[in-house]
C-alpha cells in the first residue's frame, strides 16, 4: 500500500466504499466480468 497525506484518507475511504458498493452490485446484478474488472490492481 502506498503512503497517503492523513488530511486524504476520508477520500481514500470514500473511494474504496464507492468500489465495493460498484462491486457488490454488480455481483447481485449478475455482471460477473465487470465484478473481475472492478477487482484488478489496474
Amino acid at each position: 500500500m502506498s503512503c497517503s497525506e492523513p488530511s486524504q484518507r476520508g477520500r481514500l475511504v470514500e473511494i474504496r466504499d464507492s468500489l465495493l458498493a460498484g462491486i457488490t452490485k454488480a455481483e447481485l446484478d449478475g455482471w460477473f466480468g465487470e465484478v473481475e474488472a472492478s477487482k484488478s490492481p489496474w
